[in-house]
């Protein structure tokens, strides 16, 4: 039996498949599949019959330091495996954008769309073409009257976008700047949270406490206060439905306030980052 060269071959192969196998799927995939319900991917682990018989093979060998060897480099595998596997199990999705530019005697728009095969860009691009549409109309209609009072100007669009990931969401944060005449440009804000497994659009009473996150959104907000750059009584009128916009970044929960929602123009497009530990959410 010891010189068997099947045994012998037989040994090495099954442990060169198995380092392969384990360090790519391991015992950690496993788990986490049981644990997320993911039941139907339970066919991957059908290729690990191929190191288990190697192994078999391989344990027929006489000599008992290569038994515990092989043992042990196997384990050691599988352990680091595991811990390689919990750093890395965030996904990503790879986000692309297509620039578009319009003009004509009325209006001019300059604008990004998210592709068509990334995630999400069927919802996104729906926004951004209503709006679009919208703007279009509205220039149309009142650059004409305009001119005839002698005002001789364009409209402008701008839309731009933004997005952060945790391993849970994907968040879009698009960007408008519009001018219709006047000093300024008008400058809003619309955030888009969705769930990367079932593409649902992300509610933040499912994931917050809504009283906790008023306390800490007011709390935050109270020096800003203080300091006279909110309009009065800004924060007694706050309620739960003005924190629309809002995404998650480095474990903070950001929150959007557009340009004249609580605070004079010249404050801009005001933000406040709360951390999530502090909101009890333990998901990322």
């Amino acid at each position: 039996m010891k010189d068997n060269p099947f045994c012998f071959i037989g040994s090495y192969i099954g442990l060169i498949i198995g380092l392969i196998l384990s360090y790519f799927l391991g015992f950690a995939l496993i788990f986490y599949l049981a644990e997320t319900g993911q039941f139907h991917y339970l066919f991957l682990l059908v290729p690990f019959l191929l190191p288990i018989i190697g192994f078999y093979l391989g344990w027929k060998i006489k000599y008992m330091f290569k038994k515990i060897a092989l043992v042990g480099l196997v384990l050691i595998v599988l352990v680091a495996s595991y811990f390689f596997f919990l750093k890395n199990n965030e996904e990503s999705f790879e986000i692309a954008y297509e620039s578009f530019q319009e003009e004509n005697d009325y209006y001019s728009i300059d604008m990004v769309k998210v592709s068509e095969d990334s995630f999400g860009s069927e919802r996104i691009n729906n926004i951004i073409d209503r709006k679009s549409l919208e703007f279009k109309e509205m220039a149309e209609d009142d650059v004409i009257l305009l001119r005839e009072d002698g005002f001789e100007f364009s409209y402008y669009l701008s839309i731009s976008i933004e997005d952060y990931q945790t391993e849970q969401y994907i968040f879009y944060v698009l960007n408008f700047g519009e001018y219709t005449g006047g000093a300024n440009a008008n400058q809003y804000v619309k955030t888009i949270g969705l769930d990367k497994k079932s593409g649902d659009t992300i509610q933040l009473s499912n994931i917050v406490d809504k009283d906790l996150v008023m306390d800490k959104v007011i709390e935050k907000l109270l020096p800003l206060d203080n300091e006279g750059y909110l309009f009065d009584g800004a924060i007694e009128e706050l309620s739960f439905s003005d924190l629309e916009n809002f995404y998650i970044k480095d474990d903070k929960l950001v929150f959007l306030f557009p340009k004249y929602s609580i605070a004079p123009g010249a404050a801009g497009i005001i933000d406040i980052a709360i951390d999530m530990s502090e909101l009890g959410y333990n998901g990322r």
